[in-house]
């Protein structure tokens, strides 16, 4: 399912976003791994970023969405630029890792990944990872209909398909997990889904519809935790100039 990126999806995506970022990137870099600037591409409301954070003494978030930016995480060592065009206003050679965190389906194209590599320091990272959680059954069960949940939305996509002797592949994997989460928890990721959020608006046939969500969830499911699978997806390369 692809996320529409309104001002209500940014403002559940503020309130709750699964804490897998961290995850992923704890499994993708080295322990005590210390960049001076990171760049983090399509930032949404920050929280890749800020996981970003703990491993950079800098992170630059950008992202084409105001309303997302609207609400971004604040942190002093994080600044948040709003990027509409391909071309990064940096210096060749400024970060030591750049990050897309389930952004590069939105954003890839053959200049991007020119400027990608132009302000990646020799020997710097590119990891590029996002994560899946599997809200299809339960949806069905809500009532959603099936013609909402069909996406052409690619989890996997990466640089490999542009020929490059500047970037080295050194890992690609796909995993499945679990996360353990409450009924209010599950209604933010819900409602973070545009379509989704109209569909259960029309029912309602109201706007504010977030106290509504978590008494239909806790109806069908209990009120009590809930797991969920995900599939965890990532791809580092290395620069090499």
């Amino acid at each position: 399912m692809i996320d529409d990126y309104d001002s209500g999806t940014a403002k559940h995506y503020r309130l709750y976003r699964p804490p897998l970022h961290e995850l992923i990137l704890k499994d993708q870099l080295e322990k005590d791994t210390t960049f001076s600037k990171g760049l983090d591409i399509g930032c949404g409301t920050g929280q890749s970023a800020l996981s970003l954070k703990q491993y950079c003494e800098k992170v630059i978030g950008l992202e084409p969405s105001q309303d997302m930016l609207d609400k971004a995480i604040t942190h002093p060592c994080i600044e948040y630029y709003l990027q509409k065009g391909e071309k990064l206003n940096f210096e060749d050679n400024t970060f030591g890792i750049i990050t897309f965190a389930g952004s590069l389906f939105y954003a890839k194209s053959s200049n991007l990944f020119k400027e990608t590599i132009r302000v990646l320091k020799n020997e710097g990272v590119i990891l590029i990872y996002d994560f899946e959680i599997i809200l299809e059954k339960m949806l069905g069960a809500l009532g959603v209909e099936n013609n909402l949940l069909i996406s052409d939305y690619d989890h996997e996509i990466n640089f490999d398909d542009f020929s490059s002797s500047f970037i080295k592949k050194q890992l690609q994997v796909k995993k499945r997990d679990q996360i353990i989460i409450r009924p209010a928890q599950i209604a933010h990721l819900i409602l973070s889904l545009a379509s989704i959020r109209q569909f259960f608006e029309n029912k309602f046939q109201q706007k504010n519809i977030y106290a509504r969500m978590v008494e239909l969830i806790i109806h069908h499911f209990g009120p009590n935790t809930i797991p969920l699978d995900c599939l965890l997806y990532a791809t580092r390369y290395q620069c090499q100039k």
